[in-house]
């Protein structure tokens, strides 16, 4: 998804706003730290410890509630900041 969204971006003539680059930034920065969490929560799947599971599990849950609600908490702030291109 946020592949598609980075795809998106801008207006057809190529011009970026400064939110549209902000975007680029962050987008870059959560989706490998979702991909690292992707592989980590694999890797609790195939190979779980036998008495630290289910704090890893969980530990590994609220890390990433709190990556989404970073990445939310980001957008919206940079979306009252900057030039969104809405024009006056």
């Amino acid at each position: 998804m946020l592949g598609l969204e980075l795809r998106m971006l801008g207006f057809p003539d190529g011009y970026l706003t400064d939110f549209d680059r902000a975007k680029r930034v962050y987008y870059a920065v959560f989706g490998v730290l979702g991909i690292g969490l992707g592989l980590y929560f694999g890797y609790l799947a195939f190979y779980p410890s036998k008495g630290k599971s289910k704090r890893y599990i969980l530990g590994s849950a609220l890390l990433f509630a709190v990556l989404i609600l970073c990445f939310f908490a980001l957008h919206f702030a940079l979306s009252l900041r900057l030039d969104r291109g809405q024009g006056a």
